[in-house]
C-alpha cells in the first residue's frame, strides 16, 4: 500500500514537471545549484555496515514564470545521489505551485513550503511541512507539501488558511550504511496511521500575523496528522523479549502556536510556544523556546557580530525520541564580515540542564567568485552517553564540506 502511495507521488511529480515544460520558458527566471558534499565521521561507527565517510551530489533548479499580471508559476525540483545511504538517493518537488493575487487576496495551489517560527535553535511551531530527515542531523530542510493556501492581507498583517490534502511520512537513514541512524531499524515502508484514510487525511491550518510597533506576532492553529512520529516497538525478539524494529506512528492532533519577534535597537527578541494535544495516546503537552540576539554593528570596521542566547523547554518525558531539547540552554555567535564574498561564521552550543550532554557546532560559508560557494559544517558531542536520545548518536560527530556551483 505504501509503495502504491509513493508511486502516486512520483506520477504527480511527473505531471507537475510536464506542466513546467509546457509553459513558455522565455522571459522566465531560472536559477539553481549543483553541490558536492563530503562528510567525515572521525569516530568508528556504533552500528554495523556504517562508513566513516561518504560523498554525495545534489541538484536543485528554481523556475519562476509570470503568466499574467496576477498569476505566476513556481517549481523547484531537488535530487540527491549518495554513494553510501540508499535512502538519501531521493528526489523531491520542494515547490510546484500556481499563485494568483487579486486585490488584498492571494490564492496558491500545488506543492509548497511554509515556514513558521522565530528562534534559531529549535522551532516548535513549524508544523506545515515534513522534515527531510535524511538530509542530515539537525537540518532545516523540508519536504514539499501539497496544499491549497488562501491569504487575506490587511494594513497590519494578514490571515493564512491552509487545506493540506496529503501527509508525507518521514524518511530515515538506511540501516545498511546510513549515518547517523537510530539504535533500532525504522520501519518506513509501513508506518502506522491512526486515521483510516492514512496519508490522505485532510489537515487544516490557520495563522494570523500582525505587526504592533516593534513586535511581529503570529498566532497559529493546526488540526490533522502530526508531522512528528511516535515510535512503536514491534517485532520482539523471541528469547530476549526486546523489540528489534521501531514503527513510526502518526496520530491525529491539535496544536495552537504563538511566535513573536521584536526588533528593538540592536536587540532581536524571539519567542515560540505551542500547546499540543493527541487524544489517542492521551498526550497533552506544551513546549517553547525563548531568547534574544544582540548585534554589535561595525565591529572591526564593517563586520557585524550577533550574540545569541535561547532557552528550550518541553513538558514531555525524556524517553520520547523527538524531545531532544526538553530542558536546554543554547548560545551562539554569528559573525558576518560583510565583505564581497559574503563570509559568515556561526558558532553554536547547546547544553542539557538535566543530564549535562552538550552539542557544539560550527558553520562557515563563503562565496567564491560569482558562481561558487563553499560551506563547512562541524558537529561535536560531549557527554552524549548521559542523554537517552543523544546516546545512540554519540559516535556520529561529523565534519562536512560542501562546494556548490550556482547559476
Amino acid at each position: 500500500m505504501y509503495i502504491y502511495i509513493k508511486m502516486k507521488i512520483i506520477i504527480l511529480s511527473i505531471l507537475s514537471l510536464l506542466s513546467f515544460f509546457a509553459l513558455n520558458v522565455s522571459q522566465a527566471d531560472i536559477s539553481g545549484n549543483i553541490t558536492y558534499e563530503y562528510t567525515y565521521f572521525p569516530q568508528d561507527a556504533l552500528y554495523e555496515d556504517q562508513e566513516n565517510d561518504n560523498s554525495s551530489f545534489s541538484g536543485e533548479i528554481t523556475y519562476y514564470k509570470q503568466i499574467t499580471a496576477g498569476t505566476s508559476f513556481n517549481i523547484k525540483p531537488f535530487y540527491r545521489f549518495d554513494e553510501v545511504d540508499k535512502n538519501r538517493n531521493h528526489g523531491d518537488l520542494r515547490e510546484a505551485y500556481f499563485l494568483t493575487a487579486f486585490a488584498d487576496f492571494e490564492l496558491s495551489y500545488g506543492i509548497n513550503k511554509v515556514y513558521w517560527g522565530a528562534t534559531e535553535f529549535n522551532n516548535v511551531v513549524d508544523i506545515i511541512n515534513q522534515d527531510d530527515f535524511v538530509e542530515g542531523f539537525g537540518t532545516d530542510e523540508k519536504l514539499g507539501q501539497p496544499m491549497v493556501q488562501f491569504n487575506y492581507l490587511y494594513d497590519i498583517g494578514g490571515i493564512e488558511f491552509f487545506v493540506l490534502p496529503y501527509h508525507r511520512a518521514r524518511e530515515f537513514a538506511d540501516i545498511d550504511g546510513g549515518r547517523p541512524q537510530f539504535a533500532l531499524p525504522i520501519e518506513t515502508d509501513e508506518p502506522y496511521y491512526e486515521d483510516d484514510k492514512k496519508e490522505q487525511h485532510i489537515d487544516y491550518a490557520i495563522a494570523t500575523t500582525n505587526t504592533f510597533g516593534d513586535f511581529d506576532v503570529r498566532l497559529s492553529g493546526f488540526v490533522g496528522t502530526d508531522r512528528s512520529p511516535v515510535f512503536l516497538p514491534i517485532n520482539f525478539h523471541p528469547v530476549l523479549g526486546k523489540p528489534t524494529i521501531l514503527q513510526p506512528a502518526y496520530y491525529q492532533m491539535q496544536q495552537i502556536g504563538l511566535d513573536i519577534t521584536a526588533a528593538i535597537d540592536s536587540w532581536l527578541l524571539k519567542l515560540e510556544m505551542i500547546d499540543k494535544k493527541i487524544d489517542e495516546i492521551d498526550a497533552d503537552y506544551n513546549a517553547g523556546t525563548a531568547g534574544f540576539e544582540y548585534t554589535l554593528v561595525g565591529l572591526f570596521g564593517r563586520s557585524d557580530l550577533g550574540i545569541l542566547m535561547e532557552r528550550a523547554y518541553d513538558s514531555r518525558k525524556k524517553n520520547i525520541p523527538t524531545t531532544l531539547f526538553q530542558n536546554d540552554v543554547m548560545a551562539g555567535l554569528r559573525l558576518s564580515l560583510n565583505d564581497a564574498s559574503s563570509t559568515t561564521f556561526l558558532l553554536g552550543y547547546v547544553h542539557d540542564l538535566d543530564d549535562g550532554a552538550d552539542i557544539m557546532s560550527l558553520e562557515f560559508e563563503r562565496r567564491i567568485a560569482d558562481s561558487f560557494k563553499i560551506k563547512f559544517e562541524a558537529q561535536h558531542f560531549k557527554n552524549a552517553e548521559n542523554d537517552i536520545n543523544l546516546n545512540q548518536f554519540r559516535r556520529d560527530e561529523s565534519y562536512r564540506l560542501l562546494l556548490g556551483y550556482y547559476f
